[in-house]
């Protein structure tokens, strides 16, 4: 008869940590074919608390965490702590708890030499980003969208534009062909994101340091828009016009779907997501032309065009859901990040760490929780001067 394992008895099983974390084939093959006949619940239960901790960690200290953790789990009394932890605040709560205990008691000791009382007062007074925007209209007015009143902001060309009562920007088309076209600009500042429905019901979700120019309202041949930074769209379908998105590298065409744009000028790359319907996209350096189905990611960079036909949609379309989901980012890419969301400047001293980091983080939480746990993983630390962060071996 083959055996059922407890959660207890999966977390400290080196054979399904090598499945959670598809480091091995054969293990793969063999914790597959044990959740096709057994309890699938406890295995995703287990599969979270070992995600739980790799999360907390660097690449390189995984292993030995989990090295730990099951050294003492093999004495019957900690086990039997583990079981209490889990009954009384919850799998994933204990999880965090006993990464500080196993492992992480060294990383709090020298947290608490790195980021000083001083440090976190001055912190505390960078917060999150929140719903914050400049619209420019066609006639070169400016508006503060988190400081603009509910209603009418303007009537551009024959389309009334207004901000509603739940925040969003939203263009109402009158239909009126015979009115010439006219553009806006929305920019989210630093520290900011908006979203923004277009005159065909379109809806664009935009993330920190990013640019929308589009027409108030679209003709009859095309819809089109230009866009520096990252959107998430959700595009009206209407067979008679394709939506286009130009950027620096590429345009996008769609009829109506949704997908993920990354397209900061920081960045190496353009990465194009697709999580419904299809979409065309178009290198401009090399013309080739690529055809994404769902679930599949187009990287370019110059004449260099990657596609990866098993994207990780809950990381790529973390930020439009509130959170931050590193996984096996760099410390520039997390730091990259960082600053567009909270307004902060980066700077490195000395040798930057070439570790990666695993973590899934709120948006809301202060940048000082942030880089707290960033230190608990060995390989970098943060010196604060004002809102300029300091990132140190």
């Amino acid at each position: 008869m083959e055996k059922i394992y407890s959660i207890e008895e999966l977390i400290i099983d080196d054979t399904f940590i090598n499945y959670c974390y598809n480091a091995n084939a054969h293990d793969v093959e063999k914790w597959n074919a044990y959740i096709n006949s057994n309890n699938q619940a406890d295995v995703e239960e287990a599969k979270r608390f070992v995600y739980g901790l790799g999360n907390m960690l660097a690449s390189s200290q995984v292993n030995e965490s989990f090295r730990k953790f099951k050294s003492l789990t093999e004495d019957i009394s900690h086990v039997t702590k583990v079981k209490s932890l889990w009954k009384s605040i919850g799998r994933i709560a204990a999880a965090a708890i006993i990464i500080l205990s196993v492992g992480g008691g060294i990383y709090l000791y020298q947290h608490n030499k790195k980021i000083t009382a001083e440090d976190t007062k001055i912190l505390a007074e960078v917060k999150p980003g929140s719903n914050k925007a400049i619209l420019t209209l066609a006639n070169g007015k400016r508006i503060a969208l988190e400081e603009a009143k509910t209603g009418l902001l303007s009537n551009e060309g024959g389309t009334s534009v207004n901000k509603t009562s739940d925040g969003l920007l939203k263009y109402n088309d009158s239909q009126n062909e015979d009115s010439p076209p006219s553009f806006n600009k929305l920019e989210i500042p630093r520290g900011g994101q908006y979203q923004v429905v277009l005159s065909d019901g379109s809806k664009v979700w935009l993330n920190s340091a990013s640019i929308l120019i589009y027409p108030t309202s679209f003709d009859t041949k095309e819809r089109k828009v230009e866009l520096i930074g990252e959107a998430y769209f959700e595009i009206a379908k209407d067979k008679t016009k394709p939506f286009r998105v130009v950027s620096k590298e590429q345009t996008v065409e769609v009829l109506g779907t949704h997908f993920n744009i990354s397209n900061y000028p920081d960045d190496m790359s353009v990465h194009t997501t697709l999580l419904e319907g299809s979409v065309r996209v178009v290198a401009k350096s090399t013309g080739s032309t690529q055809i994404l189905k769902p679930g599949g990611q187009i990287n370019i960079s110059g004449n260099s065009i990657q596609i990866d036909q098993h994207a990780d949609i809950e990381e790529v379309i973390a930020w439009k859901n509130g959170d931050f989901n590193f996984k096996g980012e760099d410390i520039k890419s997390i730091m990259r990040q960082l600053s567009r969301w909270y307004n902060i400047d980066v700077r490195y001293e000395g040798k930057v760490t070439d570790e990666v980091y695993y973590a899934k983080i709120s948006r809301n939480k202060n940048i000082s929780e942030v880089l707290k746990l960033l230190e608990q993983a060995e390989g970098v630390h943060f010196k604060i001067q004002e809102r300029r962060i300091i990132v140190m071996q």
